[in-house]
């Protein structure tokens, strides 16, 4: 068979087989998201390749911030979605704890720039900035002075809404976006601030004058939400829900409307005869003759018996409206509004009824996570920049007795607390803090911080309240906490009963 093979092949010159030529055939793979299919070219015909700041032009957040506007004005979900945002992310305010050398010193400044920060309603401009971060897409503050103040600080906040961070004219340099000049690094280096927001009646024909002198760069306090690199301006955080609320809105209208016009109807009749424009219902009223044609209406007298005109039936309407889907529906609705802000429904809508103990949980892990990220990154350094601007003035106050082992301000460690938050079970996370603190994972400075709370001050308290001194008492602490080997502490008693120092407390 191998001689039979080998007599049939064919050879070359030399004689040698000729090698059977193989065609190759690329193969190319593709993504099917790529493709432009006739089902989803209307799905994506407003795509564009612009960039973060063409992409977010004037008119295109002019827009914008218009609807969200509207929306949050009409909307009771939109209304209570920003609300939220800012009752969670500022809340009462932050709270500065300072470490400067002196612990005496320490104190001082923290209660001076308490007190300053009540009085120029720190933490109702700093809400109101989220807000705005939120319906109009940035927060934008001016530092100023304030003659009205009292004390020996006139530094004051103005929170500023986001048309009058805008530049003068119609062309713009290639080296600036709209309010904003940038240096040869992409950074800010100069904002233009219209003295005039352009929708007031002080407009008019002093549209371009700006606030004099132009603010500088570290006299102007700009947070929105960077999606992009190479993005200076803000859109609103409720852009994707836009189109959701007002599909909300206009459904809930039509429901409604719906049910009211069956709800208006008491009773209907029904004939078997065609209408040919004559007298349907025929009959007399005190005496006169009385004729009823199509879509006319009567009163029923209470009571009554009545008998019914030939070939015609009584009926009521069913109400349709609104059907066993409705809550579904909004419920999904919110939900996917919510999400665009990293909120779940149930915090949300305030509606924890689809949830057990453990889902509750777990649903508000990620929500708290956004909460803290956002703090850390974008309202933390405007905070220590807050406080950075208003000890350049307070530092000349300073007691003479309080100044001697203060460090240079570039050498403080400044610490911003917020409102803590509530856990739904006290009573488990307090055991699992105890437990924390025992093994040493977790400090007492973490521990108050998570609850909004300085532990200096908190501890001072606790002490005058037991009428002892605040070494005396962290003494006690420490011995409860930590018992020198070989003596049992609070913890070790209560070990085999399962209970921490905060159930035996």
């Amino acid at each position: 068979m191998a001689t039979l093979t080998r007599a049939l092949s064919i050879l070359d010159a030399d004689g040698r087989p000729f090698r059977k030529s193989v065609s190759t055939v690329a193969v190319r793979g593709s993504y099917d998201s790529a493709k432009t299919t006739v089902d989803d070219v209307r799905h994506w015909e407003h795509i564009d390749a612009l960039s973060a700041d063409a992409a977010n032009s004037p008119a295109v957040r002019k827009r914008l911030r218009e609807k969200a506007r509207q929306e949050v004005a009409n909307n009771g979900w939109a209304r209570s979605m920003v609300d939220t945002l800012a009752h969670e992310v500022i809340g009462t305010g932050p709270r500065v704890q300072v470490l400067s050398g002196s612990p005496e010193a320490d104190e001082w400044i923290e209660d001076q720039f308490e007190r300053w920060a009540a009085e120029i309603n720190l933490a109702r401009k700093l809400r109101t900035m989220r807000k705005a971060k939120a319906q109009d897409g940035e927060g934008i503050a001016l530092f100023y002075n304030n003659p009205l103040l009292r004390g020996d600080v006139q530094l004051d906040l103005r929170p500023i809404e986001t048309e009058q961070l805008a530049t003068p004219g119609i062309l713009l340099a290639p080296d600036q976006i709209d309010g904003i000049d940038l240096d040869e690094n992409d950074n800010p280096a100069r904002y233009h601030v219209l003295k005039y927001h352009p929708g007031g009646e002080q407009y008019g024909a002093r549209f371009d004058e700006e606030v004099s002198p132009p603010p500088s760069v570290d006299e102007v306090i700009h947070v929105f939400r960077r999606d992009r690199p190479g993005q200076h301006r803000g859109i609103p955080e409720l852009t994707p829900a836009l189109p959701i609320f007002s599909r909300l809105r206009r459904y809930t209208l039509a429901v409604l409307q719906s049910a009211e016009n069956v709800a208006e109807i008491t009773l209907l009749l029904k004939t078997r005869h065609p209408e040919d424009g004559g007298a349907i219902l025929s009959g007399t009223t005190q005496g006169e003759p009385s004729e009823y044609t199509a879509f006319d209406v009567f009163d029923i007298e209470r009571g009554m018996i009545s008998v019914l005109p030939a070939d015609t039936d009584l009926f009521q309407p069913d109400p349709k409206q609104p059907s066993s889907t409705h809550t579904d529906f909004i419920k999904t609705s919110l939900a996917e509004a919510f999400a665009c802000v990293c909120m779940p429904y149930s915090v949300g809508a305030a509606d924890s009824s689809d949830e057990n103990f453990a889902s509750g949980k777990l649903t508000r892990l990620g929500f708290k996570r956004a909460v803290r990220i956002e703090r850390d990154l974008d309202w933390n350094p405007e905070v220590r920049r807050i406080f950075a601007e208003w000890w350049r003035e307070k530092r000349y106050a300073v007691p003479a007795a309080l100044r001697a082992n203060v460090r240079p301000f570039g050498e403080w460690v400044v610490v911003i607390f917020w409102d803590g938050t509530e856990d739904i079970d006290p009573e488990k996370a307090a055991r699992a803090k105890a437990a924390m603190l025992e093994t040493g994972q977790i400090s007492y400075p973490s521990l108050f911080a998570e609850m909004g709370l300085d532990y200096e001050n908190e501890q001072q308290a606790q002490a005058k309240a037991l009428g002892i001194t605040v070494d005396e008492y962290r003494r006690r602490l420490a011995d409860k906490l930590f018992p020198p080997p070989g003596q049992p502490g609070a913890n070790q008693s209560n070990a085999k009963k399962g209970k921490t120092n905060v159930d035996a407390e």
